[in-house]
Parts: C-alpha cells; structure tokens; sequence
C-alpha cells in the first residue's frame, strides 16, 4: 500500500498544486462531469532530451516515508529556487495562491531532473510491469476487493469500479501494500 499511497499522495501533492494552479490562471476550459474511478495511476513525465532518467532518484517499494520525502526534496527545492513555492500551507498562512505560470516552468525545468521516478515494478520501462499489476490485482481480488483492475493501460491499479464502491476502495487501500509485495516476489 506504501506504493500505491505513495503514487497517490505524490500525484495528490502535485495534482492539488496543478489544479489550484489552474483555478488561479485565467482559463476558461470546460470541466469534465462523466463519474470519475478511484485509480492509482503511476505515470512519469517524459524527460527532456538534455537529462537522462538515470540521474534522477527512483522510488522503491520498500522505502520508509522518511526515505521517499527525502527523495522529494531535490525537486522542492529547485521548484522554489525557480520561483514555484510548492508548500500551500505556507502560500495560505501568507495570503497567496500558487502561481501558475511559475509553476509550470519551474516544473518544465526541475522535473526531469528531480521527481522520482516510480519503482522498477510499476515502470511501463519495466518488461514485467503489466505482470506485476496483474498480479497484484488478482491478490486483491483473492482478499475480497470486488471492484478493482489493472486499468485501461495495465499500469495502474484502479479502485471502485464505475460507481466508486467505498468497500473495494477501502480494502484496497487496507491490502495495497502486502499484495505488491506479493507480486514484487513472484516476478523475481
């Protein structure tokens, strides 16, 4: 679950920062209403052509918190140091709002360089990783979770099904962690 907590807090951090980025820019797109899934994606962005994925820091699936926050940090800081303070409880505290241009440029430059890649397991690199998604979905399945698949694209893993059923999300949640590990070993 440490994993998938970690896809979801990590992408939760900066989709909270992207989406209140956007609702302060002065666009005007539509927003979706079709009824959203509780998915965990773990998506990377493409690095730039001057910066090798290799120098940036990977997550693994038995890191500490203590372990991924530090991994976190490089990329926090060259976001500040180019203008795109990160931390919203501090932009609240000082009246402010992240600025989403800024913010964008900070990341076009600080991202390909710093966000941690996913773990091995989870990497579309990964010859393995639709099996280890599949293998982690049917241990799921086997605790009981109902509603739950390896997602449209066999890199995720996706809670709830259509109606987003609070029982499949919550155990999921609850056996996340213990079934990628499964997976993790029957792969190697």
């Amino acid at each position: 679950m440490r994993t998938l907590l970690r896809s979801a807090a990590g992408a939760a951090v900066l989709t909270s920062i992207a989406i209140t980025a956007t609702a302060c820019s002065s666009s005007s797109e539509a927003v979706s209403t079709a009824p959203r899934v509780a998915s965990l994606a773990t998506t990377t962005a493409a690095p730039s052509a001057d910066h090798s994925p290799s120098t940036r820091p990977r997550l693994r699936l038995d890191m500490t918190d203590a372990e991924e926050m530090a991994s976190y940090q490089p990329y926090l800081k060259c976001m500040r140091e180019h203008g795109a303070e990160t931390d919203k409880t501090k932009l609240a505290r000082e009246g402010k709002t992240i600025n989403a241009k800024k913010y964008e440029a900070a990341d076009k430059i600080c991202n390909p360089q710093y966000y941690p890649q996913q773990p091995w397991e989870e990497d579309p690199a990964n010859p393995d990783s639709r099996k280890f998604f599949q293998l982690a979905v049917q241990c799921l399945k086997d605790k009981g979770v109902r509603y739950v698949d390896a997602g449209e694209n066999g890199h995720e893993i996706s809670l709830g099904g259509r109606d987003n059923d609070a029982r499949s999300i919550s155990l999921g949640m609850q056996y996340a962690e213990a079934c990628e590990r499964q997976a993790a070993q029957q792969i190697k």
